[in-house]
């Protein structure tokens, strides 16, 4: 039990490719479609993964807004926000790992980083947020 002020805590699942758009490291849905849709990957871990993205569809909101800006363009700028897990989404962490672990077995390594400084966060519910990262927010 955590007693005091303690700063929450945010986790990412990040891959070891740059997204092109962002210019940041990717994150693990990325690498989940680039797995789902190999001509070699075996028909149960593309049914456990395709069973995984379904309950995420039902379970966790498309964020609303990925940056702070709302002046005309901002869309098109690279510093958009990157999405990040509250620790305390418990069932959401776990499906990640899982096919964290599915992915690897294809090539796709993830890192879990964890930051209680995630940036200037833009979006917020009950299980995630997006934030425009500071300079010292981890990314890898």
């Amino acid at each position: 039990m955590l007693m005091g002020n303690a700063s929450p805590t945010f986790l990412r699942f990040v891959s070891v490719n740059i997204d092109g758009e962002s210019g940041y490291p990717g994150g693990l849905f990325t690498a989940v479609w680039a797995v789902r849709h190999a001509p070699d990957t075996y028909e149960f871990d593309r049914e456990a993964l395709r069973q995984n993205l379904v309950w995420f569809g039902r379970n966790l909101r498309e964020p609303e807004r990925f940056w702070r800006s709302s002046s005309k363009g901002a869309c098109r700028r690279n510093w958009k926000g990157l999405s990040w897990f509250k620790d305390t989404s418990c069932e959401h962490l776990a499906r990640m790992h899982d096919m964290a672990a599915i992915v690897f077995e294809y090539g796709y390594p993830t890192t879990l980083i964890r930051t209680a400084r995630p940036g200037f966060i833009v979006y917020e519910d009950e299980h995630q947020i997006v934030a425009e990262p500071f300079a010292d927010t981890p990314l890898i």
